[in-house]
C-alpha cells in the first residue's frame, strides 16, 4: 500500500516551468537531496531532487533534474511538490506489515503450546480438539473463528532482521507460546513463536524465517482461548432430518412420536393417532438445540457429581437403523442443575436447568386437532347429521342437487 502511494505521487509530478535554471549550487542539484531511479524494461530513468525555494507569486518550488548530471539533454524543472513529505519516511514504512496470512481453508491442523495448550485436527471433514485433559469433537464454527485470527497477523515494529540470539527476546527454548499450523495447497508447516513482553507488545517470529518483530500483546489471548470453548456443545450430533422416531420418557410418562415418509407425524404412545406435526417437529428441534454450559470428563464424573437416577430419557431412532439414548439427571439434593449423559465413554454435560420444562410436555399439545382434512377444492354433495339426543337417533340428511340447491 505504501509503495502504491509513493508511485502514485511520483506518477503525477508536474512542472510549472522548465528550461534554464540558476546554477547547480542554487538549485541544490550539485548535491541532490534525493535521487530517484525508476527501472523499467526500457532502461533506468533518473530524477535528481534539489532544494526548495520561494516561487514568484507565493509558495514554494522544488528543482528537479530529469536525466543524469552529465547528460547534455538533461533538463531542470521547477515543481510545486514537496518531495520530503512522502520520501522522508523510515524504511519500515515500506516493509510488508503482515507477519502471517493464512486462509482458514488451508489449515488441516493447529497445535498451540503454552499455559493452556490444545491441538485441533481435521479428520474426514470434521474437527477434533485434544488437550491434556480431554479429547472431543470440536465446534466447527468456533474453530473457524480461531483460524480466522491467523488470516492477518500484523507487525507493530521490526526489531532484528537476523535474529541470531533468540534468547534476548524470550524466543529460545520455552517460548511463551508457539502455534504450529499444518497447511495444504501447498503442503507446508508454519510455526509462530511469541516471547518476552516489552510494554504492551511481544517479541514474535516465524520459526521458518529469520527476523524478530513486535506484535500487540493482546494477540496472545486471542490465539489461546479456553479449550473448553472449542468443544462441540451439542448433546447429540444428530439433526432433526436424521430422526424418524423419538421416545421421550419423563415425569409425565412416555410419549412416542414417529415421522411418516411424507413428513407428517403420528403419535404412538400414550395412545395412537395422527399427531400435530408442527408441534412434534418443533419439540424435536428444540431438544436437539440444547447446548452444554460445561463438561465433566472422566469415568467417575457421574459418581463424583452424585447424579440421581435419570429424571428423563430421550431415545432417538434414525432412518438407517441407528439408536441414541440421552439421559437427563439432577445431582442429588440439587433442584437447579441439570446434567446430560449419553454413554460411559462420553463426558457428563451441564445444561441450563430451565431446559427441564422440555422433558415433561403436555401430551395433548401433540394430538392432531384437525376434525376434517378434505382436499382443497372438494365439493360436498351430501351431509348426514346423526343426533343422539332422542331415542331412536334422529338422522338429518342434506343433499345438493345438480343445480347446487340443497
Amino acid at each position: 500500500e505504501m509503495l502504491a502511494v509513493l508511485l502514485g505521487r511520483l506518477a503525477y509530478v508536474r512542472s510549472h516551468s522548465a528550461g534554464d535554471a540558476p546554477g547547480a549550487s542554487l538549485t541544490g542539484l550539485d548535491d541532490p537531496l534525493w535521487t530517484i531511479t525508476f527501472s523499467s524494461p526500457t532502461g533506468d530513468h533518473v530524477l535528481d531532487v534539489g532544494k526548495r525555494s520561494p516561487m514568484l507569486g507565493g509558495g514554494q518550488q522544488t528543482y528537479v533534474r530529469a536525466g543524469a548530471p552529465d547528460d547534455m539533454d538533461a533538463r531542470v524543472y521547477a515543481v510545486a511538490d514537496d518531495f520530503d513529505s512522502f520520501l522522508r519516511r523510515p524504511v519500515k514504512d515500506f516493509r510488508d506489515p503482515v507477519l502471517l496470512s493464512v486462509a482458514p481453508q488451508r489449515v488441516t491442523a493447529l497445535t498451540v503450546e503454552g499455559a493452556d495448550g490444545f491441538s485441533l485436527r481435521q479428520i474426514d471433514g470434521a474437527w477434533r480438539v485434544k488437550t491434556a485433559r480431554f479429547e472431543d469433537d470440536a465446534d466447527a464454527e468456533v474453530v473457524l473463528h480461531v483460524l480466522k485470527i491467523y488470516e492477518n497477523i500484523f507487525i507493530d515494529d521490526f526489531v532484528d532482521d537476523a535474529g541470531d540470539d533468540l534468547s534476548r527476546y524470550g524466543l529460545a527454548d520455552g517460548a511463551r507460546l508457539t502455534a504450529t499450523l499444518e497447511l495444504t495447497d501447498p503442503d507446508e508447516t508454519v510455526t509462530l513463536m511469541f516471547g518476552a513482553a516489552t510494554g504492551e507488545r511481544l517479541f514474535a517470529k516465524i520459526a521458518e524465517r529469520p527476523g524478530v518483530v513486535l506484535v500487540p500483546s493482546g494477540l496472545i489471548e486471542r490465539l489461546q482461548p479456553n479449550p473448553t470453548f472449542l468443544r462441540d456443545s451439542r448433546i447429540t450430533r444428530l439433526s432433526p432430518e436424521d430422526v424418524v422416531q423419538y421416545r421421550l420418557t419423563g415425569p409425565s410418562g412416555m410419549m412416542v412420536l414417529s415421522r411418516r415418509a411424507d413428513g407428517r407425524w403420528d403419535l404412538l404412545q400414550p395412545f395412537k393417532g395422527p399427531a400435530n406435526s408442527a408441534a412434534a417437529a418443533a419439540l424435536l428441534a428444540r431438544l436437539l438445540e440444547i447446548r452444554a454450559e460445561d463438561f465433566h470428563d472422566g469415568a467417575m464424573a457421574a459418581t463424583t457429581l452424585g447424579l440421581a437416577p435419570p429424571m428423563a430419557e430421550l431415545e432417538l431412532l434414525t432412518g438407517d437403523g441407528r439408536s441414541e439414548m440421552i439421559r437427563f439427571a439432577r445431582a442429588s439434593g440439587d433442584t437447579e442443575s441439570l446434567f446430560v449423559t449419553t454413554d460411559e465413554a462420553s463426558p457428563v454435560l451441564s445444561i441450563p436447568g430451565s431446559e427441564a420444562v422440555l422433558l415433561a410436555p403436555e401430551v395433548t399439545v401433540f394430538c392432531d386437532k384437525t376434525l376434517s382434512d378434505l382436499p382443497a377444492g372438494t365439493r360436498v354433495t351430501q351431509l348426514e347429521l346423526r343426533r343422539h339426543l332422542d331415542a331412536p337417533d334422529e338422522i338429518l340428511t342434506l343433499r345438493r342437487d345438480d343445480g347446487g340447491d340443497w
